[in-house]
């Protein structure tokens, strides 16, 4: 399954992840696979492509977080206000805690582990783009029902 077109044009094909989290989901799967799957692109670039891996790992997490702010519009346009609010309280502090442990891992990495600068931030980013895809998960799910 593709989620992504080249690594120059990265980025989540959401129709896509979308598929991918309701199989998982139907199949009483985890949807892990279906996140990692949009960042395989940019997993394949070697150490050395370090720097080039982060930005492609940016630019998947901006493209969870399209899909983010496309799925909390939609529960805002056919939700009632309490279930908007509900959401996108829900998704900000999902988000946030992911984002608390990519910082935890990044710290830890500078405080205790040789690698360089771009490696670090090449984990980073692909921890971040995680957090992203998470969140995005657990609001598709959350918000399924809504019409």
């Amino acid at each position: 399954m593709a989620f992504m077109a080249a690594p120059a044009m990265a980025g989540v094909d959401l129709a896509a992840a979308d598929a991918c989290i309701q199989g998982r989901i139907e199949a009483g799967k985890p949807v892990l696979e279906c996140i990692e799957a949009a960042s395989a692109d940019c997993a394949a670039n070697g150490p050395e492509a370090s720097s080039t891996a982060a930005v492609c790992f940016r630019e998947v997490r901006d493209g969870w977080s399209a899909g983010i702010k496309g799925l909390l519009d939609k529960v805002g346009a056919t939700g009632s206000d309490d279930i908007a609010t509900i959401a996108a309280i829900e998704v900000k502090y999902d988000i946030l805690t992911g984002l608390l442990q990519c910082d935890r891992m990044e710290e830890l990495a500078k405080a205790v582990s040789d690698q360089s600068a771009e490696v670090i931030l090449r984990q980073k980013s692909q921890c971040e783009a995680a957090a992203s895809g998470n969140a995005y998960a657990r609001l598709f799910w959350r918000s399924r029902d809504v019409k």
